[in-house]
């Protein structure tokens, strides 16, 4: 399993600390320079339904 490094900053290529989340962006603070910067947060997988059984056709019922 690997370790994840922290983003870098753009200013000076610091590392960055993490802040915190706001919407999709995650915001960091420099260590160097103490610039703020942010990343944005990767996609959620999309959601797939459950699959539902069919309902019964009309003939179905009256049988």
């Amino acid at each position: 399993m690997g370790t994840r490094r922290p983003p870098t900053c753009p200013l000076c290529q610091g590392p960055g600390i993490a802040l915190g989340s706001l919407g999709r962006l995650h915001w960091y603070r420099c260590r160097h320079c103490g610039m703020d910067f942010s990343r944005a947060a990767r996609p959620k997988k999309p959601h797939t339904p459950a699959v539902q059984p069919a309902r019964p056709t009309i003939q179905e019922h009256q049988a």
